[in-house]
């Protein structure tokens, strides 16, 4: 799974995450205190007026917990409906365009296209 998070000027952080055993929540956590660090590395002056996100449109493993430690790095959660028709995975039709007939000989192979795609 592809964790990507943008702002105006291209993308903060491009995550893969293996399948684990850790609870999402937990994995969730994680992945804001790498978005955290990558902002503090690419956009330092965002942080001072603060970050949104927009999560994906099924959010059930997502706790207030979690929310509140958005909140304490400065950031908060735009909510939306459930299966928002404004965030559909069409949105990454080009990504997927581009990737369709190659052959890729390992899971790194493909981890390097997806990562080309977004910087190019």
């Amino acid at each position: 799974m592809l964790s990507a998070f943008f702002d105006i000027q291209g993308p903060l952080s491009l995550e893969f995450k293996e399948p684990d055993v850790s609870s999402p929540a937990q994995r969730y956590t994680q992945t804001l205190d790498k978005l955290h660090k990558a902002i503090e590395n690419k956009r330092p002056d965002m942080l001072s007026s603060g970050v949104i996100i927009l999560p994906d449109n099924s959010r059930p493993h997502i706790t207030k917990v979690d929310d509140e430690a958005l909140v304490r790095k400065k950031g908060e959660v735009l909510e939306h409906p459930a299966y928002s028709p404004d965030l559909s995975p069409y949105d990454f039709a080009p990504l997927m365009k581009s990737l369709i007939g190659q052959r890729f000989h390992s899971e790194e192979d493909k981890k390097a296209a997806v990562l080309n795609w977004f910087h190019d």
